[in-house]
């Protein structure tokens, strides 16, 4: 799953999941972050399957975390929290 994964603050890179769901074409991940070898941090994030990319690439929260848009799961563990 993390080398599956794309996108996220620059610099950094996750190093543990610690819950993750999809629905459909979308999902998210509760996850311990690397930055610059600093001290690590909670993340969450909203992830879409990328077809072409053969990945899952970070959604813009601002974005897509809005009422009808996500799937309720997603929506409801993605959009909640940090």
């Amino acid at each position: 799953m993390i080398r599956d994964h794309e996108g996220g603050p620059s610099g950094g890179s996750w190093v543990k999941v610690y819950r993750f769901g999809c629905e459909g074409p979308y999902a998210y991940a509760w996850a311990l972050y690397a930055y610059h070898g600093k001290p690590l941090f909670d993340i969450t994030s909203v992830l879409k399957w990328s077809t072409a990319r053969s990945r899952w690439v970070d959604e813009n929260r601002a974005v897509v975390c809005v009422p009808g848009i996500l799937p309720d799961l997603i929506y409801r563990q993605g959009c909640f929290s940090n």
